[in-house]
């Protein structure tokens, strides 16, 4: 990819925050666009703010993908910026002998950064440990889908609701854990973008921290796509890593092209290196095979991945020519 195309990306991820459009941020991300340019940095931190102000999930969600996909010392550096603009806010404060309403005003400001701090801080620690300590949470699952304690509920037109617990949501997901400090905050339910078997195997996931949850899902390719894309919305890192290793194990010629593109979409680096073995050595069935399966597609629908997967099927002597220059 050339530096235009680079920078052509960049300004339709930067539209695409400014919109709260996360489909879009997620595919300029895939296309090629810079997180850590200047611009997007000044637009993560106007999306931050919004969130904190509007508490909208959306947002949240689109911070969350922002800051994964930002190298650490930029979210680092959006952090400081955050901080010192706390502390700019309260020295004024301080100095400037506000009161009534523009105290207030003033207040909130604060409040409203210290939330952006935090949203920036939740994908640093996510990002230092994926893995959750799976005996601690199996303690939870005589609590999964129980009424009993629960302060929230996933609601389901036409169906049973599934009753939750705010602080063992947000224990285990980031993006849960902002929304409980945010929108959610006061709500009692709320209804999903995920279908109800997804959110069940999710939610079942959270609490037990087994992939039990998983085995009415995995023969369903749909179902399982719709789960691994719910685990990269929640920002379940280790869901994610466990349907990764499922998505290894059984991988094939038949679904060698949905696993490629998945592991592409999700930044699953391990799932993505077996596939590309896979094609090493079944180079010419992966090509011919039918339109449904080949992985000849790839190059009009992710133009990206494609030049990944030429790369690859170079010999390995050109490849280490290439690398030279």
């Amino acid at each position: 990819m050339n530096a235009t195309q680079k920078a052509i990306h960049t300004v339709k991820l930067c539209t695409a925050i400014e919109r709260g459009d996360y489909v879009h941020v997620k595919l300029a991300l895939e296309k090629g666009a810079d997180p850590g340019s200047t611009i997007i940095l000044n637009g993560v931190s106007t999306t931050l703010l919004e969130a904190a102000i509007s508490k909208a999930p959306q947002r949240l969600a689109i911070v969350g993908i922002i800051a994964k996909a930002a190298s650490a010392v930029v979210v680092s550096d959006a952090k400081n910026g955050v901080e010192w603009r706390i502390r700019t806010a309260r020295e004024s404060l301080r100095a400037g002998g506000a009161a009534g309403t523009i105290a207030d005003l003033a207040a909130k400001k604060i409040a409203d950064l210290e939330y952006v701090l935090a949203t920036l801080e939740s994908p640093l620690k996510s990002g230092q440990s994926k893995t959750k300590d799976k005996q601690h949470l199996q303690l939870f699952g005589e609590l999964l889908f129980s009424e009993q304690f629960s302060d929230f509920k996933f609601v389901f037109p036409g169906e049973a609701p599934l009753f939750a617990h705010k602080n063992i949501l947000a224990a285990v997901s980031p993006y849960f854990k902002l929304a409980f400090s945010g929108k959610w905050k006061n709500e009692k339910e709320v209804q999903p973008d995920h279908p109800l078997s997804v959110m069940k195997a999710v939610l079942s996931f959270i609490y037990t921290a087994n992939m039990d949850s998983m085995e009415g899902l995995v023969d369903d390719k749909l179902l399982l796509d719709a789960a691994l894309k719910a685990a990269d919305y929640y920002q379940l890192a280790s869901l994610m890593d466990h349907i990764s290793d499922y998505m290894k194990k059984s991988l094939s010629l038949e679904n060698l092209k949905a696993s490629i593109v998945a592991a592409h979409l999700h930044g699953l680096s391990d799932l993505k290196a077996a596939c590309f073995s896979l094609v090493r050595k079944n180079k010419d069935e992966a090509l011919l095979a039918d339109a449904a399966t080949s992985i000849a597609t790839i190059s009009l629908e992710h133009p990206d991945l494609w030049q990944e997967l030429v790369e690859e099927l170079q010999p390995p002597a050109r490849k280490r020519q290439r690398t030279c220059y």
